[in-house]
This record gives structure tokens, C-alpha cells and sequence, in this order.
């Protein structure tokens, strides 16, 4: 109820400022620090620094910075590349040789959000293989996703998070978001267990342990998959809601390149084109005796969609796979490693020339999933401010989602004055909230960061109504 029991002087911004000060008073976030930073772009002038300089956990607000500094560095109509290739020569319809996935990061290859999908894109590797007349291959099929190095787990997420499909890891070579669908039956008694009905795609080398039971039809989805990097074994504990028939849980998939090559093995053999040893990844692949250089020939490359569309999808949608291969693809461009820690340094190199105070910026990823990431709300107001001078500002504006209107932010602050009028970016972690991104007022466009963090779990509805009362406040007269 202290949402509503404030009473409001006749200052826009002084309204504001009490309804801030007020918070602090509130049982629930005396403990949490709540960052504000507002300021008019149209003029250069801040209008609210409340704890702006205090290092903060920004949760996917971060997604603005990552693909802000991609689309300024790369441009609008960059495309992530994908090559099918092969090392040998063709003679009387067999191929002497393997067969190669190569891949450069682009997060969409295989995805159903740009008018294709997956098995679309399989049927056209192989109409490219038949169409050089191969009939059966004498080699492997390898996913190679070497261009971005390793592709290591980063340190600081959080092991619950890293099997299911937001926890994915970007790679060179991803394949459908990295994203595993579990179908598990869940038309039978409480308590029971819920059998596996099927997954999509159908890996069918993966191995499940299944500790997942049937709750309450009033219940949420509480499993959680548990995995690691190379291992073809799987854990899923907790429980799903009972219903009529399936329920899905989208899992990630922890091996990508070796996913995409079974996956095009399993394409070609349905059409009775046979690879002699099968599918792997160029990391196994390397270790093994048949390994050595050979010159690559190109059987055909798949571009992306631009990354005007993809950074509206990665923000609009909160993509955390996107975010992190768009970050990876832009410190490559840069700095030729597409590490985590090196697209970090990127990162700050480019807000550095950018002429943005570093102070309390300390991002571990691109997605804003890490828990040990800070920044200050004074670098994301500050960030905003420098990319309206960048030449291609309006497609990453247009990469925001509206409040009240569509993306992450479309529930909010409807039936206001704010609905429609803002443009913003959420983030939400266990124990943060935050929104960032832009207004216009009175002909004047305004950058803004507002974040909660260190609340109980509990309090996670009332740190949102609070920051969405900011919102709302921002046009009150």
C-alpha cells in the first residue's frame, strides 16, 4: 500500500526525488540500494543522481551497452556468416573427405524467428551436398565453431542457470538459440514421475536422468537441467505443473557443434547419404589421428539476418545467447578474440574513447546474466547519451521496446501517462530489478537508469511497482 499513500508536490522531478527518499523508508528496501540517473540529453544536463556512482548488479539492462557498442562498431547491416565446406575430391558420387559446419557466432543460424527453422536449414545443406553430386561420405562431419575460440562457461554464472535455454552459451558455431525442448508428460497423477515424451531436435545421443514429478496445475515450472561442456549426460530435477497433456521445458545444449554435425548426419542418412565415421566437433576432432590442415573447399555460405533485426530481438526478447554473441562478434572485430574476457575489455575500450567515466563498470558478459557484474546507473544514463550521436542511432532506438506496448515492457504502467512514451530495456536477477533506456517530455529526449538491488526474493513485486511508479512520475505535471 505505500505506493499509493505518497503525497506529490507539483515538480515533475521534485515528485520524483520524494518518491525516491521515500523508498529508502520502506521495511522492505532499507537494506537494498536503489540507483537513479536522469538526464536531458536535448540540454547536457543531469537532472537526478540518486547513488548514480554506486556500483550496481544491472541484470540485462546491460544488453543495451553490449549491442549499442556492436551496432556503432559493425554497422547496421553486418551479418554473422556461416560456411559449408569440404577438405577432399569428389569421385563417382562419393566424397573423399569430411564435411564441415563453420561458423562465426551467428546466434539465429537455425532459428524459427526470422521465417525459417531448422529443419529448413538442414534441408538446405543437403540440397547444397547433392547438388555437387555426393552420394555418400567417406570422412566426418564436424561443427566447427573454432572462431571464437574455446567458448568457456563463464565463471561467474550460476550452475542452475547454465542447462536451461537462458543459460546457453554462445559459441562460434550455435544451432537453434542452443535451445533443447523436453516434452514430459504430465497428464497423470500428482506426485508421479513425468516421464520424457519427447525432445526437439531429436539428439538422440544425449542421456537423461529424470527426477522431474507432476505438482499442483496451479504451480509453476520449477526444473532445472543440469549439464556440463562435452558431457552427452543430463540431470533434471523439480517439478511441472500437471495438464492435459505435455509440458515443455526449454533446456540449453551444452555441445553445439557437435549437435549441428549430428544433426546434418541424421539430415543425410534420412535421404540415404552415409558418412563412413560419423559426426564430431573440431575440438574432438583435432585430437584425434585423422587430424591435420587441409585446404577447405566452400560449398556454400549463409548470411544472417542484419543486426539491426538481431539487436531488436536480443532487446525486445531479453535474448541472453544473442547479447553474448553480438558482444563476442563485436570485440572480434576489434581486437581478433572473442572471449568473454576479452569482449569485456572491448567494451571498455569503446566507452573509454566514448569518453565515458569507467568508474564502477565492470561487466562479466554481454547478457547481463552474471551476478558479479556491476555497473553504475551514471554510465548507462551516459552510455544512452553518446549513442543519439552515433549515424546509426535510430535502428538501435528502434531496438528498444515501448512501455505498455510491446517486448519485456509491455505490461507496464498501463492505463498511465507513461504508457507509450517510453522506450526501455528491463533487467530482473534474484534480488535486482532494474529499467533503462529513453523519454521525450516536452520536446526534450532524456536518458534514464533506474535499479533495485539487494531485496529479498519475496520483495521482487514491490522493487517493480516501485520502479514502475518511477516511470509514471516522470510525466506527472
Amino acid at each position: 500500500m505505500f505506493l499509493i499513500c505518497f503525497i506529490f508536490i507539483q515538480s515533475t522531478f521534485n515528485q520524483l526525488n520524494s518518491f525516491i527518499d521515500s523508498l529508502e523508508k520502506v521495511p522492505a528496501l532499507q537494506a537494498s540500494t536503489i540507483a537513479v540517473s536522469i538526464k536531458n540529453i536535448t540540454k547536457n544536463e543531469t537532472f537526478i543522481n540518486k547513488n548514480s556512482n554506486k556500483s550496481v548488479n544491472s541484470a540485462s539492462i546491460l544488453k543495451l551497452i553490449s549491442t549499442g557498442a556492436a551496432i556503432a562498431t559493425l554497422g547496421s547491416d553486418f551479418r554473422f556468416k556461416t560456411q559449408l565446406e569440404h577438405d577432399g575430391f569428389i569421385e563417382n558420387g562419393i566424397l573423399h573427405g569430411n564435411i564441415y559446419i563453420k561458423g562465426n557466432g551467428d546466434p539465429s543460424l537455425g532459428s524459427d524467428r526470422f521465417g525459417s527453422d531448422l529443419n529448413q536449414f538442414y534441408d538446405n545443406l543437403k540440397s547444397k551436398i547433392k547438388g555437387l553430386g555426393i552420394s555418400k561420405i567417406e570422412g566426418q562431419i564436424i561443427g566447427d565453431g573454432s572462431s571464437f575460440g574455446d567458448s568457456k562457461i563463464p565463471d561467474s554464472w550460476i550452475w542452475g542457470d547454465l542447462g536451461n535455454y537462458y543459460g546457453a552459451v554462445a559459441g562460434g558455431l550455435n544451432i537453434n538459440e542452443n535451445k533443447l525442448n523436453i516434452y514430459f508428460k504430465n497428464n497423470v497423477s500428482i506426485n508421479s514421475l513425468a516421464s520424457i515424451a519427447k525432445i526437439d531436435p531429436n539428439l538422440s545421443y544425449l542421456k537423461f536422468k529424470n527426477e522431474v514429478f507432476i505438482a499442483d496445475k496451479n504451480t509453476d515450472d520449477e526444473s532445472v537441467v543440469y549439464g556440463s561442456p562435452f558431457s552427452n549426460d543430463l540431470l533434471v530435477n523439480g517439478s511441472v505443473p500437471q495438464g492435459n497433456g505435455s509440458f515443455r521445458v526449454k533446456a540449453s545444449i551444452f555441445n553445439p557443434e557437435f549437435a549441428a554435425a549430428f544433426l546434418l548426419e541424421e539430415t543425410l542418412r534420412k535421404d540415404s547419404i552415409f558418412c563412413t565415421v560419423g559426426a564430431t566437433s573440431i575440438k574432438i576432432f583435432k585430437n584425434t589421428s585423422n587430424y591435420y590442415l587441409k585446404q577447405r573447399n566452400l560449398i556454400a555460405e549463409f548470411d544472417s539476418p542484419p543486426l539491426k533485426d538481431l539487436i531488436k530481438y536480443t532487446n525486445f526478447e531479453s535474448l541472453n545467447l544473442y547479447a553474448d554473441a553480438i558482444l563476442k562478434a563485436f570485440s572480434f572485430q576489434i581486437s581478433k578474440d572473442a572471449s568473454l574476457e576479452g569482449a569485456t575489455k572491448a567494451l571498455k575500450m569503446f566507452a573509454s574513447k566514448k569518453e565515458i567515466n569507467l568508474i564502477g563498470f565492470n561487466p562479466k558478459d554481454g547478457s547481463g546474466l552474471s551476478t558479479s557484474g556491476f555497473i553504475t546507473a551514471n554510465f548507462m544514463t551516459e552510455f544512452l547519451q553518446k549513442m543519439t550521436y552515433e549515424s546509426n542511432f535510430d535502428d538501435f532506438f528502434n531496438s528498444i521496446p515501448v512501455v505498455g506496448q510491446s517486448g519485456t515492457v509491455k505490461n507496464l504502467c498501463r492505463n498511465t501517462k507513461a504508457s507509450g512514451k517510453i522506450q526501455a530495456k528491463s533487467g530482473s536477477l534474484e534480488g535486482t530489478r532494474a529499467f533503462s533506456g529513453y523519454f521525450t517530455k516536452n520536446n526534450e529526449k532524456f536518458s534514464f537508469a533506474i535499479i533495485i538491488n539487494h531485496y529479498e526474493k519475496d520483495d521482487s513485486k514491490l522493487a517493480r511497482q516501485a520502479l514502475e511508479k518511477m516511470m509514471v512520475l516522470f510525466f506527472e505535471d
